[in-house]
């Protein structure tokens, strides 16, 4: 049985998902559909000139599970359309992540995985 989660979990998730975005600006990436109402648990962001896959791979190996692109594309190589249907070019659609918190997710967990994906930002770029 699903259990809904509560008022107190939903106010964490958007804490949460606040901070993830100061972070995501910080880095010079775009949270996708900042401005609308969306699900606090799940921010998908556009870091220009940053492989999504590549950005997945260098969180992966510090422990970090994350996407490429939105979820109906996981495990796709191609360009979501729904990312193209916001009127993101094919290009752009492959340079983003999908992050989504767990219910049981503790500050430092989330420390931890904001640092790891300041570092992955920053090798990627610095490679560049």
């Amino acid at each position: 049985m699903t259990h809904l989660p509560s008022h107190a979990q939903w106010d964490r998730w958007q804490m949460q998902q606040t901070r993830i975005g100061s972070l995501v600006r910080t880095l010079g990436g775009t949270v996708i559909g900042e401005h609308y109402s969306r699900l606090p648990q799940t921010t998908c962001a556009y870091f220009p000139g940053c492989t999504g896959e590549i950005l997945l791979q260098l969180m992966d190996l510090e422990g970090i599970a994350v996407s490429a692109g939105t979820a109906c594309r996981s495990g796709s190589i191609e360009a979501s359309a729904t990312l193209l249907a916001l009127g993101m070019s094919p290009e752009s659609a492959l340079q983003t992540i999908r992050m989504s918190l767990p219910r049981d997710l503790r500050d430092d967990d989330l420390d931890h995985g904001l640092d790891v994906l300041q570092r992955a930002v920053g090798k990627f770029k610095n490679r560049l």
